[in-house]
């Protein structure tokens, strides 16, 4: 059988060698199969790739295309080169003038120019290696110089099929590999934590509450969101402060560049624009959202303005589609649908055309179930963000009148129906019954407590003794004083509540145990807030359930140099950053990249999941796969 097959192929091979054998009718084209056949030799990519690495040196990211490719084509030179000294079959007779074949490639099996082209072809079309060159105009070059191993007699049919899947497994090997190699975490998993930046928080005069990009860790979170910009009515973005764009000064720089240099020391960190907010409420939207045109001219100007100032995606933060008392019309929620899937769309495919990382789509939502229902078709519009971030803060507050907790983990079993889901349990059950993957869902966090002033003491009315109730929840009470730093009434940021509680004895912290969160009572001051502790078990809830990381409001609310409340600095924001690096088992290995000594490599493994690494879609190398 063998022999057989063997007989055919090197009859086959011999009758489609159109160029190779002498008495040829198309010996007229052989200087131009052999010009093919040299565009995809490693004489010419693999001194490229070395000399554009030494170009891009100082670039991660650029570099990064070309070090993948210097290696792929090395790892080739060894594969190949291995196989043939092994095998040794040489090559067709009619073959000659083959001034490329030196040491082992002077042997037959299996084809290097055709796993190499392989290789160019996947990694040339995932990347979008070269922007303005189709697709198509690549596929037919390097399928030429495929073809051009048998046109040209170099080769038997038998030793290009081989190369073919030579060049396939190459590139899932140097991609896989890559991707281990760039994965610094102790983890392969890693939950998102989204931090704000206001870019208002730099103003300030004093010390303690002012912070700059320059104040923050890099490494502090996965994700800043630059808050805020704004959407005008020409349905273009714009930034909310004189100094985002340029500093004040002739020289120096604006808070866009001073926020985005904090990814020199972190790479993996990207920075989003946040858009909207809840004084911005729907102006702009409404407009944006009202029809395909709109919404067309907002993303393709959101697009140029996001690269423009370099940030890596943008954040929605509409609050909200739907909501009537925040100026929402009538169309905005199936508006706001419209206008998700058309950003979605649009930053992929213009992040295909330029050969860039896609855009990162991502909104804040809603936590109270009515202002979901009424703005969002959650199951629709989760399928074409990359997360959803639910403020699960601000549950309630002074304009109640009453007192509350600003961010409760569980609800009370004497609630009102109403308020049965007002905390993060509740708001995140609605998200997920209401179709939204918990992979997706980011729980909220704030720096920050609702301060109340008490405007009776709860154990005396008209002056005689009453029966003090159970839980200080529900005091009649207004805001409380503004901090001295923060300075806005019924808010106080955490490192004022630290101050607080050192200087007045009286301010005395308890623990709800229903709502597993701390808050600060007196007879004139009632404070809900997170500390560490509430903060560790939110992000132990978070992990127990599914989902996907937190977002933080906001980076100047906590104590920035941890003098105030003598726990480090940041300590909120630290306390979520060291619980969630501690990774469940069971997500430990979910996404294995690095083989152990004991392990087998096999293509359920490399293609278990739709993964793109630096720009290498893997799920395409497996469609390829399938195909064969």
């Amino acid at each position: 059988m063998l022999k057989v097959l063997n007989t055919y192929d090197h009859d086959l091979s011999l009758r489609w060698a159109l160029c190779g054998r002498l008495n040829s009718p198309y010996l007229y084209l052989r200087k131009f199969i052999i010009a093919l056949e040299f565009s995809g030799s490693g004489y010419v990519w693999i001194p490229y790739s070395f000399i554009m690495i030494g170009i891009n040196y100082t670039s991660v990211n650029e570099a990064m295309r070309y070090i993948l490719l210097f290696t792929g084509l090395m790892f080739d030179v060894a594969v190949i080169g291995t196989a043939k000294w092994f095998v040794r079959r040489p090559r067709p007779i009619i073959n000659h003038d083959d001034v490329l074949s030196i040491g082992p490639d002077k042997y037959s099996f299996p084809s290097g120019h055709t796993s190499r082209a392989v290789f160019l072809l996947f990694y040339f079309i995932n990347t979008s290696f070269f922007q303005n060159i189709r697709g198509s105009v690549i596929i037919s070059w390097l399928s030429t110089v495929v073809a051009s191993r048998i046109l040209l007699g170099r080769h038997y049919i038998s030793d290009v099929l081989a190369g073919v899947l030579f060049g396939i497994f190459e590139c899932a090997a140097v991609v896989l590999q890559a991707n281990c190699q760039n994965d610094t975490s102790e983890s392969k998993f890693i939950y998102r934590r989204v931090c704000y930046f206001a870019n208002w928080a730099a103003k300030r005069t004093d010390n303690i509450s002012r912070l700059t990009p320059e104040d923050i860790d890099p490494f502090l979170c996965t994700h800043i969101n630059f808050a805020f910009g704004k959407v005008l009515e020409s349905l273009t973005l714009a930034p909310y402060e004189e100094d985002d764009l340029k500093g004040w000064t002739l020289n120096s720089k604006g808070m866009y560049e001073r926020v985005l240099k904090l990814k020199e020391t972190n790479p993996d960190l990207r920075v989003l624009l946040s858009v909207g907010g809840w004084t911005h409420a729907s102006r702009g939207f409404n407009d944006v959202s009202k029809n395909d045109a709109n919404i067309m001219t907002f993303v393709n100007n959101s697009i140029k303005f996001l690269r423009d100032n370099k940030f890596d995606g943008l954040d929605l933060d509409w609050e909200y589609p739907g909501a009537k008392d925040q100026g929402a019309e009538p169309h905005s929620k199936t508006g706001y649908t419209k206008l998700v899937k058309k950003l979605s769309q649009m930053f992929q495919q213009e992040a295909k055309q330029a050969g860039k990382e896609k855009l990162l789509l991502t909104c804040a939502t809603a936590a109270a179930r009515h202002r979901i229902e009424a703005g969002y078709e959650v199951e629709e519009v989760c399928k074409y963000f990359d997360f959803v971030s639910v403020m699960t803060y601000d549950y309630h507050g002074s304009w109640e009148g009453k007192t509350g907790h600003n961010s409760p983990l569980y609800g009370m079993r004497n609630e009102r129906k109403k308020f049965r889901e007002w905390n993060i349990k509740g708001s995140m059950n609605v998200w997920v019954e209401l179709g939204c993957p918990k992979e997706k869902l980011n729980i909220g966090l704030s720096a920050y407590g609702r301060a109340f002033s008490l405007l009776r003491d709860p154990g005396i009315t008209n002056s005689k003794p009453m029966r003090k109730k159970k839980t200080s929840i529900g005091l009649k009470a207004g805001a409380a004083e503004a901090g001295k730093y923060t300075r806005e009434a019924g808010v106080l940021s955490y490192y004022e509540i630290c101050e607080s509680i050192q200087k007045n004895p009286n301010n005395r912290v308890f623990w709800h145990r229903e709502m597993s969160v701390p808050y600060v009572s007196s007879e004139t001051l009632w404070i809900g807030y997170d500390n560490i502790r509430s903060v560790i078990l939110k992000m132990q809830f978070l992990k127990e359930h599914g989902y996907g990381g937190v977002i933080i409001w906001s980076l100047d609310l906590d104590d920035k140099t941890g003098e105030i409340c003598n726990e480090g600095p940041f300590p909120i924001f630290n306390a979520a950053k060291n619980e969630l690096l501690i990774v469940p088992d069971h997500l430990s290995n979910i996404n294995k990249k690095c083989l152990d000594d004991n392990d087998t490599l096999s293509i359920e493994q490399l293609f278990s999941q739709s993964t793109t690494i630096k720009g290498i879609n893997l799920s395409k190398i497996q469609d390829f796969l399938n195909f064969y």
